[in-house]
């Protein structure tokens, strides 16, 4: 029933009325489990989610530490090459090992790029339930809220 059907008085002293003067009644008991179950299912999926965007934030500085790695070893590989010269090393053993490096590097650079699309897919994946979750504590709290409203109502109606 619309709360306006109510007369504006009756309206006023349902404001007056505290939830908890309800707590014994079946249907708000009924309501409230509902909501418990609703936000402890909630409870159960946020976990997945939090840690696939740990993972993901992970990656992402990961990626973001191997490419400046990559360009800070690429910097400094033509000095470490004009240097090897100078310390009689012919065989340019310290510039050859520097580019191993930075070609490992760069390899890790690519896998944790190539890893990205299944981070997101799992983060998604992970999203699904929360939402839903996240419905079903919002619908049950909206129901909780509705029957309240109604039998406040109701008893200011029957009280006065």
């Amino acid at each position: 029933m619309d709360e306006t059907y109510y007369p504006r008085a009756t309206r006023e002293r349902a404001d007056k009325i505290p939830d908890d003067f309800f707590d014994d009644n079946p249907e708000v008991i009924q309501c409230r489990e509902v909501l418990a179950a609703a936000e402890e299912a909630h409870e159960k999926v946020i976990g997945a989610y939090q840690a696939a965007i740990g993972t993901l934030q992970a990656l992402e500085a990961r990626i973001a530490a191997l490419g400046a790695q990559v360009v800070e070893a690429q910097g400094a590989l033509k000095a470490l090459a004009a240097q090897c010269p100078q310390e009689g090393d012919m065989e340019f053993t310290a510039a050859v090992e520097a580019r191993a490096s930075i070609q490992r590097l760069t390899w890790q650079h690519q896998a944790a790029n190539d890893a990205m699309p299944a981070a997101h897919d799992a983060m998604a994946i992970a999203r699904r339930p929360v939402e839903v979750a996240s419905m079903r504590t919002d619908n049950a709290s909206v129901k909780l809220r509705e029957l309240l409203k109604r039998l406040k109502l109701e008893h200011a109606q029957r009280s006065y």
